[in-house]
């Protein structure tokens, strides 16, 4: 895909959270029940007798996350959330009483920003995030990096929305075309990729750039990480399908 192209379907999600922000926040308030599955996982492989757990959550929005963390977890833990949106993270800032870092970064166009390539995490989580990365060469290379920044035996966990194969979002989709031919900036049809699609928000005219990443996809983007496989499970909304879990283990053992 041309860079050209990338930074177009960028911008459509750039605008759409600048104008949608705080009613997209109004329906995001609680953690998606496969998130307790996660964090039961991390604790089970990395257990709970070491202090000062370090997670990172990439595509943080307004802090559902951090905040079933202060839920869940007794243990002392730091955490630092990016997300593109400043008015998400605000949100996320606002909510729970435990420390939380964050950072507004868009990481379609940047690098991580760690300010350091040594930066490294117990937990990464990337939720609700790859769908509106364009590329395929974008989402591997995402992946592939925050692999890099897993500690010894550290867990990354990334969910792929399977809107793709629920019928009720068809209803949605909206021809690229037809997109283009009212919108602002023209994106190339020919350029896009299978998967590439813009979904109408709400009953409004709001849309949003979303790729679906199917099982095969998202075998193979994990599968770049080069890290050990744990687990893979659907689970969330009315079919119990609507989100894809791969969660991975970075197999490089701690030194004792």
């Amino acid at each position: 895909m041309k860079q050209a192209t990338i930074e177009a379907l960028n911008r459509v999600n750039r605008d759409f959270y600048v104008a949608e922000a705080d009613e997209f926040s109004a329906t995001r308030r609680k953690p998606w029940p496969a998130w307790d599955r996660v964090l039961e996982r991390f604790i089970s492989n990395r257990g709970m007798e070491h202090a000062g757990h370090s997670i990172l959550d990439v595509g943080c929005g307004n802090g559902r996350f951090a905040s079933l963390l202060e839920e869940s977890l007794g243990a002392s833990w730091s955490y630092l959330g990016i997300d593109a949106s400043p008015v998400l993270t605000s949100h996320c800032r606002s909510g729970g009483v435990h420390e939380r870092r964050l950072v507004v970064a868009d990481i379609v166009n940047t690098s991580l920003p760690f300010g350091q390539r040594s930066a490294s995490f117990d937990l990464i989580v990337v939720f609700g995030v790859l769908h509106h990365v364009p590329s395929w060469e974008k989402r591997r290379s995402l992946l592939v990096d925050l692999a890099g920044h897993l500690r010894p035996e550290g867990v990354l966990a990334v969910s792929f929305w399977q809107f793709g194969a629920e019928s009720r979002f068809s209803k949605r989709l909206i021809d690229w075309n037809e997109h283009n031919r009212t919108a602002p900036e023209m994106i190339e049809v020919e350029d896009l990729e299978k998967g590439d699609h813009l979904l109408r928000w709400g009953d409004g005219e709001a849309v949003r750039y979303c790729h679906h990443v199917d099982p095969v996809e998202a075998a193979e983007l994990t599968a770049a990480a080069g890290l050990r496989r744990l687990e893979t499970f659907r689970a969330d909304g009315a079919s119990g399908s609507l989100n894809l879990y791969h969660l991975l283990q970075n197999h490089v053992l701690s030194e004792s």
